[in-house]
């Protein structure tokens, strides 16, 4: 009983440190950035690490949405909804491929 009931909290705790984690990084790496654009500072290096850059900006940035709006419904009382997780993993999912 102890291990079933375990399980679940080390997958909300990790979920929590990656939400802390995508905020801190964007916190952090989201000004910065857009001081350097008004500026006029450009990204010189290659086009594979402006891609990992970008994405990784991106992927933080909707993780960190979506696991708010994810904590927001269940605040509101809707508990176990696997529809709803449906959703916004395909949402998710989708804009990460469209910004690509």
């Amino acid at each position: 009983m102890i291990a079933s009931n375990r399980k679940p909290a080390i997958i909300t705790a990790f979920f929590w440190f990656v939400f802390t984690a995508t905020a801190t990084f964007c916190a952090f790496v989201l000004p910065v950035h857009i001081w350097a654009l008004i500026n006029g500072y450009s990204l010189n290096t290659s086009k594979a690490l402006t891609d990992i850059y970008f994405f990784t900006l991106v992927f933080c940035a909707l993780f960190h949405s979506f696991y708010r709006i994810r904590t927001i419904c269940l605040d509101l009382g809707a508990h176990k909804s696997r529809t709803r997780d449906l959703v916004l993993v395909i949402l998710f999912v989708a804009l990460i491929f469209v910004s690509w």
